[in-house]
């Protein structure tokens, strides 16, 4: 059972990380221009119209910020549906479920307010390293690790080991019957 205090550790990190991706692209907004590598690390000021690695980015622009926004408030109501169900506390699940929205929401803001999201990290080197991306990309990725622990650690809160779905026929009968329909 979640207690106010549980959602309110559920639902921070998503706030979080939205509102520090929004501080980081308004400072790389305004102090990053030229590439410049420091160590492994690299800034540089890149606006990516597009989606992943700027795919969608040859659509025009008000079908590219209409269609990839809608995906993001799909994805909120997804978010609040799959929290209310989720029947046990799993709270790395939670938690990298509402670190995953916070990165989405993110980049959805940016798509909303330029028509493009600002990305400004890179890793490697001047003759190799990543494309660019930013803070709520990264943060995503955190988010993908802690719900796949969760669904490791807790699953079977959520695939109990007397699953008649584990069995291959479950009524063999009616199975047979549809599959030849």
């Amino acid at each position: 059972m979640m207690k106010k205090r549980d959602w309110l550790m559920v639902i921070s990190p998503l706030f979080g990380s939205w509102a520090v991706d929004q501080v980081s692209k308004a400072w790389a907004s305004s102090y990053l221009y030229d590439l410049r590598f420091y160590g492994p690390f690299g800034f540089v000021l890149h606006h990516n119209p597009g989606a992943i690695l700027g795919t969608f980015s040859s659509l025009p622009p008000i079908l590219r910020i209409v269609s990839l926004s809608t995906a993001g408030a799909f994805l909120i109501f997804i978010y609040g549906a799959i929290q209310y169900l989720i029947p046990s506390r799993s709270m790395p699940l939670r938690v990298g479920m509402s670190l995953l929205l916070g990165g989405i929401i993110g980049n959805v803001t940016d798509r909303i307010r330029k028509g493009a999201v600002v990305d400004f990290l890179v890793i490697g080197s001047p003759a190799l390293s990543t494309p660019a991306f930013n803070f709520a990309d990264a943060i995503q990725w955190v988010g993908y690790l802690m719900v796949a622990y969760g669904l490791i650690r807790d699953g079977s809160l959520f695939w109990p080991d007397v699953n008649a779905r584990r069995t291959l026929w479950i009524n063999p009968a009616f199975q047979l019957k549809y599959c030849l329909t």
